[in-house]
């Protein structure tokens, strides 16, 4: 037999009823909770015995929206209204529940203590429908004046941002406008007409909507314009001498702030700057951002991240330093989980599959013959991801969407993704790599040229400074990944157990860390009603990242939240009432204060699950261990950061040197021009030297050689010198050399004799030899 207790709620032949008083040994009486005016009803006990459970079950109780913390005033009417009607319930709860004596005992009651019967009704059901205790009288404030999309006359508006579809609900039209009166002037604010409100809303946010540079100014003069100008003959607006338009009085018109609310909350912010500055701005940037890249992976070498980027240094060609070259493409291969860069490629070529089929490639080089032949010291332990393969790729639309890259499914069984459009937060830690990669070459190497200088008219000839080959670049780029790969991660998300170990979150630590251990397990905690209603209650602020509270970020599941991440994210933070608890800080109960009476439960992000089953002043101690941590990830890095500079620093000064002895003399026009041939040929005598001999020492490098050291050019006084004007007399034919380009395909040549080395007094000569 199933045992009842007061104000359970169960579900008998579909209909709810709460349990609201109960004789053990004969009848149990129930109220319908979804009647609007039900009255109670009595059953034998010994009927439920026999009930199945198709027709007899326990259900939930309606929610009651109410505010996490109650007004003083609510409360108030609570105690008065509790006051009123528990003499009745103490002394007459048996008559109450039967039909033949209920009407006689509320007379009764009524009669002594001068109440109405109406008033006593009213109090009976609410506390029936709700559960007999105190809290279910407070009165529901929070809910006068409230429009809905169910109040009559009410103008409901679709709008579909990208956080999905949404109500916009306006309030009934009356004979008066809403607001306050005017101060300054004596007229009667101008009233919508229902019908030509709904029409207008339509117009403003097509017009709204059409383009970022449309503005509300704009909008509310074109309105005024349309419907409240006066008109001639034409059509056309009247205009007074001084340029003024004749508008129709305030009163016969809407005043500005009446047209500005309309398109403000006709049009949500996040919708607004979706459709009109576009949906790629909207995810990258106001869109909510409380997880990471790292929460699509499940621990290292599942997702490796390749992206590829113009490298922002002018090259020489390695056949002729004077000869300038243009840029480098670099392809970077990131593991996801521990930003371990594993793989990466340099050629001439532009991004492509192929260049990102070498990139891959390279997770199989050998890092030591590489290292030996770049000069750089080699530590086995600096590429712990030797030979290591993911499950996935994950690529840009670029290199992903080519049919080609069916090839690595078919050969490894490895799985390739690619990011949607203009979406570098799906890739977030190849993006950063590559930042941080270039960062000794804006600091340290000759020929660096700042993105903003490409387009600025009249820029610095930051190409003069060229002096690095490609296989030149590939010390500075082997000494950064090395570093990066053992900077200390400041920011990285730790277990408590590694942050008190002191442990360094390098990527490198990291991976050989992880890739040993198990991956931990999430964990659920549930709190029951009323040790929800006993927790404190405090602020919080509603931010891009999730619900700040205490220094940590939660999430809940909700549309609200994706509305109010992306009104954060438009600099428009929303304060919340939060409700925690001081023992535990894995989950919290906000709502907002516009509309206290819904609450959601948060979790920790995926950021700060370390956190869970920590109380508040635990969450404190680890957060300040966790800065000791990051100041000493601070200082090594700087340790790191000036040893790489003195490595660039020593290897920059020789390659100036022998560029500005290369260059003597020879123009920097000449440069250029030829440099567009010795690039073509450098790039087809690359590509056969490493179709030929290819080694696992020479993958990462198109064509890779080692660097050869030159000898001193020592100037005899036999020998000729250079004549500037006949350098600059030399004739140019920019179509003539196209032409010659076009019909000399790469495939088809051949790489160069050996020249033998002269004197630069020749230069001039080798280089048209080059262009011959």
């Amino acid at each position: 037999m199933r045992h009842f207790f007061l104000n359970d709620v169960f579900s008998l032949d579909a209909k709810r009823y709460r349990v609201i008083h109960i004789n053990p040994r004969f009848k149990l009486y129930g109220f319908p909770i979804d009647v609007a005016k039900g009255l109670p009803v009595g059953w034998d006990i010994t009927q439920f015995s026999s009930l199945p459970p198709s027709r007899l079950t326990a259900t939930s109780a309606p929610e009651i929206f109410r505010p996490l913390q109650s007004t003083q005033q609510s409360q108030q009417i609570a105690d008065s209204r509790w006051s009123d009607i528990k003499p009745l319930l103490d002394g007459n709860v048996l008559e109450l529940m039967e039909r033949t004596t209920r009407a006689k005992a509320i007379a009764h009651y009524c009669e002594l203590t001068g109440k109405s019967d109406r008033y006593i009704m009213k109090l009976l059901r609410l506390l029936w429908r709700h559960g007999i205790h105190k809290s279910s009288l407070m009165a529901d404030f929070m809910n006068c004046g409230r429009v809905t999309a169910d109040t009559q006359g009410a103008l409901v508006l679709e709008a579909h941002p990208p956080t999905g579809p949404q109500q916009i609900v306006f309030a009934p039209a009356g004979n008066r406008s809403r607001g306050r009166r005017p101060i300054f002037e004596d007229y009667e604010p101008y009233t919508y007409p229902p019908k030509f409100k709904e029409k207008l809303l339509g117009e403003v946010r097509q017009m709204y909507l059409e383009d970022e540079i449309v503005t509300v100014r704009s909008v509310e003069e074109n309105v005024l314009a349309k419907y409240f100008g006066r008109k001639d003959s034409t059509g056309e607006v009247i205009r007074l001498k001084n340029g003024r338009a004749l508008l129709a009085p305030l009163g016969k018109r809407p005043s500005s702030e009446q047209v500005k609310y309309l398109i403000k909350k006709a049009v949500p912010v996040h919708e607004g700057h979706a459709k009109r500055v576009g949906d790629a701005d909207y995810r990258n940037n106001i869109a909510k951002s409380d997880g990471s890249v790292h929460d699509d992976t499940v621990g290292p070498g599942d997702v490796y991240e390749l992206d590829a980027t113009i490298v922002d240094l002018w090259l020489v060609s390695r056949y002729e330093r004077s000869v300038i070259v243009g840029k480098a493409t670099l392809y970077l291969v990131v593991d996801r989980s521990t930003d371990l860069i594993v793989g990466f490629y340099l050629s001439y070529g532009k991004p492509s599959w192929e260049g990102a089929r070498r990139a891959i490639l390279s997770i199989s080089s050998d890092w030591e013959a590489l290292c030996k032949m770049a000069g750089v010291p080699y530590d086995a332990a600096d590429w712990p991801a030797h030979c290591v393969y993911p499950n996935r790729f994950f690529v840009d639309q670029g290199e992903g969407a080519s049919e080609k890259s069916n090839v690595v499914v078919e050969v490894g069984g490895i799985e390739v993704s690619a990011a949607p459009g203009a979406s570098p937060r799906k890739k977030g830690r190849v993006e950063g790599s590559i930042a941080l990669i270039h960062v000794p070459i804006k600091d340290h190497l000759g020929g660096y040229e700042p993105q903003k200088n490409v387009k600025k008219r009249r820029g610095k000839k930051y190409l003069k400074d060229a002096r690095y080959s490609l296989d030149e670049m590939v010390r500075p780029f082997l000494l950064g990944i090395r570093k990066h790969n053992h900077t200390v991660k400041v920011n990285a998300v730790l277990d408590p157990k590694l942050i008190y170990q002191g442990f360094e979150a390098s990527p490198i630590n990291l991976w050989n860390h992880n890739i040993a251990h198990s991956m931990g397990r999430a964990s659920r905690h549930d709190f029951d009603y009323m040790r929800q209603r006993l927790m404190p209650i405090s602020s919080g602020v509603m931010k891009q990242e999730g619900v700040l509270y205490g220094d940590l970020l939660y999430s809940f599941e909700a549309p609200r939240y994706d509305v109010l991440a992306a009104y954060a994210g438009h600099s428009h933070e929303t304060e919340l009432i939060v409700q925690y608890d001081p023992a535990c800080v894995d989950d919290i109960w906000v709502s907002e204060k516009t509309a206290p009476d819904r609450i959601y439960k948060a979790s920790l992000i995926s950021r700060f699950v370390r956190f869970r089953g920590l109380s508040w002043p635990e969450s404190k101690h680890l957060q300040a261990a966790s800065a000791t941590s990051k100041r000493k990830g601070k200082a090594i890095n700087q340790e790191l950061n000036v040893g790489l500079a003195l490595d660039v620093q020593a290897h920059d000064r020789e390659l100036e040197q022998r560029a500005k002895q290369a260059s003597r003399g020879i123009p920097l026009g000449t440069r250029l021009s030829v440099g567009k041939k010795a690039r073509v040929l450098e790039a087809a005598v690359r590509e056969h030297d490493h179709m030929t001999s290819m080694t696992a020492a020479t993958v990462a490098v198109q064509g890779y050689q080692p660097p050869v050291v030159e000898e001193p050019v020592v100037l005899t006084e036999d020998e000729p010198q250079v004549d500037d004007d006949l350098v600059h007399s030399a004739p140019r034919d920019d179509r003539h050399d196209a032409e010659a380009m076009a019909c000399f395909p790469p495939e088809d040549m051949l790489p160069p004799k050996p020249v033998k080395k002269t004197s630069s007094s020749s230069l001039l000569a080798n280089l048209r030899g080059l262009a011959s």
